[in-house]
C-alpha cells in the first residue's frame, strides 16, 4: 500500500517504485568498502506479501517485523560467534 502512495505522489505505476534499492545502494558501498552486510530486505519482502511487519502508516516494525528480524540476525551472529568446546 506504501509503495502504491508514493508511486501516486510522484506520477508512477506502482511496479516502478524500485523498494529494495536503497538498501542495495547502501549494501553494494559497503561491500566495496570490505564491510560485511546482512540485509533484511529479501526476508520482510517476502514476509510482507502474507504478513503486516510495520505499524500502520509508519517505518517502525511491529511486534511481528522484530520477531522476523531476529529470526533472521540470530543465525547470522551465532555463525560469527567464537565456537567454544565445553
Amino acid at each position: 500500500a506504501a509503495r502504491a502512495e508514493v508511486a501516486l505522489a510522484w506520477g508512477l505505476a506502482p511496479d516502478a517504485v524500485d523498494v529494495g534499492r536503497p538498501t542495495r545502494a547502501i549494501a553494494e558501498a559497503l561491500a566495496a568498502q570490505g564491510v560485511e552486510v546482512l540485509d533484511l530486505q529479501p526476508a520482510f519482502a517476502e514476509a510482507g506479501q502474507h504478513t503486516r511487519l510495520y505499524k500502520p502508516r509508519d517505518t517502525h516494525w511491529n511486534l511481528a517485523g522484530n520477531r522476523l528480524a531476529a529470526t533472521v540476525i540470530a543465525p547470522a551472529v551465532r555463525e560469527r560467534l567464537p565456537h567454544t568446546e565445553k
